[in-house]
């Protein structure tokens, strides 16, 4: 149940605004309503069919009195809703720090040297949340260097923005404006209880990575990966696929990393050159990887228990307040699930129990990071943090 004010509110969050259009002038209503409702910092979630851009974005930008972040992405949710067009504006009690790190495909040296700079851990930081542009090529190195500053005891939490059609453009809010292949960190002074699951399964492997190229598998178990993966969905299900036709099968079927703890980190294969997998993150080279499968129940399974978990961490700190929660969800399960998707909203809906706001993205990539262990760029999951 998704209410719409209670006594016992977290109060994090003062305001909450679908903006009426899509002009620069519905943008700076709500975000001159938003400041009048008492925000100290302001998260922009917008679609990517609402067009943003520097020109229409940047003078509304530059003017907010207060700290701004945020992104754009396929789809939003808010409350039971999914949103193809319009631009969410939340407004938060609180104040926060924000770090731009930008330039992230230029090399991995200039992002260190960035953060060494532009970046540093506040004592009372409980939570970093960061909107990264998916379209860089360093994601994962900075998603790792970030990790390396922060330690376990903060918790990261992000969302890989960007469109469906894969073309780099201006995607990430910041205070200096609509940025391209560039990450906003900001520095939370209270706890965000993560929950995270996937909910795909195993179809067959695992197979040994015995060739790759950052994202691109290029050999498994010394053949080449698409004839290995070609070979397997045939064998395995009947399904056969042309080149051209080939994320029609890859959405069904993904690949999962066999990681630490014996569970998967999904990664989405997203199209084909020559004979490797081109995937949605880092494979390392002599991984073990599954090839997977879903199904509808045990999707939507997954997307609940995330939201309970989170709920239930929620509770245990602070069992007398009524939270919000916010939702990261892999578009590609939108992609999957097609017409079956509201299935998937009520699942986190019904797992996140009575909250004041619901509010997310449909992302091209989720991050989170474990209490033990390192930070993860995942793909095809739902994390939901409840605050």
């Amino acid at each position: 149940m998704i209410k719409q004010g209670c006594k016992t509110s977290s109060q994090h969050i003062c305001s909450l605004l679908r903006c009426k259009g899509t002009t620069a002038s519905d943008l700076s209503d709500s975000i001159g309503t938003t400041l009048k409702a008492g925000a100290r910092s302001i998260l922009i979630l917008a679609s990517n069919n609402d067009n943003w851009s520097p020109e229409t974005t940047n003078g509304i930008l530059q003017a907010i009195p207060v700290p701004v972040f945020g992104a754009s992405f396929p789809a939003l949710l808010h409350n039971r809703e999914i949103l193809h067009s319009g631009t969410l504006v939340i407004g938060f009690s609180e104040s926060v720090e924000i770090s731009i790190i930008s330039r992230l495909s230029t090399d991995q040296e200039m992002i260190d040297e960035q953060l060494n700079h532009s970046f540093s851990c506040k004592p009372d930081n409980k939570t970093l949340l960061t909107f990264v542009d998916a379209l860089t090529t360093q994601t994962e190195y900075f998603v790792d260097s970030l990790y390396n500053r922060t330690g376990s005891d903060v918790r990261i939490i992000g969302a890989c923005a960007g469109s469906l059609d894969f073309i780099q453009k201006p995607c990430v809010f910041t205070n200096t404006g609509l940025l391209e292949d560039a990450a906003v960190l900001v520095q939370i002074p209270f706890e965000i209880n993560p929950g995270v699951q996937h909910g795909w399964k195993t179809l067959d492997g695992p197979y040994l990575v015995t060739s790759s190229n950052n994202n691109q598998i290029e050999t498994l178990n010394y053949k080449p990966a698409l004839e290995v993966y070609r070979q397997a969905l045939k064998n395995k299900t009947g399904l056969e696929f042309s080149d051209d036709d080939f994320y029609s099968a890859a959405k069904i079927y993904p690949l999962g990393i066999v990681h630490l703890d014996d569970e998967f980190i999904v990664r989405d294969p997203l199209k084909i050159h020559q004979q490797s997998l081109v995937c949605a993150g880092h494979i390392p080279e002599n991984s073990m990887i599954y090839i997977l499968q879903g199904e509808i129940e045990e999707l939507c399974k997954s997307s609940h228990q995330a939201a309970r978990e989170a709920r239930n961490a929620h509770d245990l700190a602070s069992p007398d307040m009524t939270p919000s929660a916010m939702v990261i969800d892999c578009v590609s399960r939108l992609l999957f699930l097609d017409r079956e998707f509201d299935q998937e909203i009520e699942a986190i809906v019904s797992g996140a129990g009575d909250v004041t706001h619901l509010f997310g993205a449909l992302t091209l990539g989720e991050i989170l990071s474990a209490k033990t262990g390192s930070a993860n760029l995942l793909n095809k999951t739902t994390v939901v943090g409840v605050f």
